[in-house]
This record gives structure tokens, C-alpha cells and sequence, in this order.
């Protein structure tokens, strides 16, 4: 729930942070382009990570780079600094592949429901 309001928390700003920072609307703008992109491309290759060395360093690592972005976006008083904070941030989207298959990892096999389709 917090990575997606992070994600789309800044959309309402865009205008303060416009006039705070005296920058265009195409400059703004890659507030929300830089957390996107960082997540396209972060998303697939962390997973991917996270299968072949184990979920949980890779969650912990996605965990630690946010973190780092939040620090770097809240301290930043320029767009550039304002920008890299946001792409780090965008990082986060990973959490959604690395976390479910992390919540299953403890339960033994004879406690997991298999799928079943509705109507069977």
C-alpha cells in the first residue's frame, strides 16, 4: 500500500514543486517519468534476482535503495536531486513479485490450497 501511494503521491504537487523550484512542466514532468521508468526496468530484472539468489536479500536491498531515494527526495532542494530521489524510489515497484512468493516460503506444502477455479 505505501509503494503505491508513493508512487502516485506526487502527481498532485507537480504544480508546487513547479513553482518552488522555478522549473518548467516538462521538467516536472520526469518527477513522475523517472519513478515510472526506474520501475519498468527495475521490476523484471529484480525479480529475476530475487529468483535466482533468494527473495529476501533482494527485498531487503529494494527496501534499502527506497529508503535512500525517500532520504535523497525529501532533502533535495534542486530538480536533478529531486529526480534521482524519485528514480530510486521507483525501485520499490519491485516488491510486488519479491513479496508474495516471500509470504508463502514458510507454510509447508500440505498447508498451501492448490487453485481451483470457481464453479468446480
Amino acid at each position: 500500500m505505501v509503494v503505491s501511494m508513493m508512487q502516485t503521491l506526487v502527481v498532485p504537487v507537480l504544480g508546487i514543486v513547479q513553482r518552488d523550484l522555478h522549473a518548467s512542466a516538462s521538467a516536472v514532468s520526469w518527477l513522475t517519468t523517472a519513478t515510472l521508468l526506474s520501475a519498468a526496468v527495475s521490476t523484471p530484472l529484480l525479480s529475476r534476482v530475487g529468483d535466482q539468489y533468494g527473495r529476501r536479500p533482494v527485498l531487503l536491498g529494494v527496501l534499502a535503495v527506497t529508503s535512500v531515494g525517500s532520504v535523497l527526495a525529501a532533502l533535495s532542494d534542486s530538480l536533478p536531486l529531486l529526480i534521482t530521489g524519485r528514480a530510486l524510489q521507483g525501485v520499490a515497484t519491485a516488491v510486488f513479485p519479491l513479496g508474495p512468493p516471500r509470504r508463502r516460503q514458510p507454510l509447508p506444502t500440505a498447508r498451501l490450497r492448490p487453485y481451483s477455479r470457481p464453479g468446480r
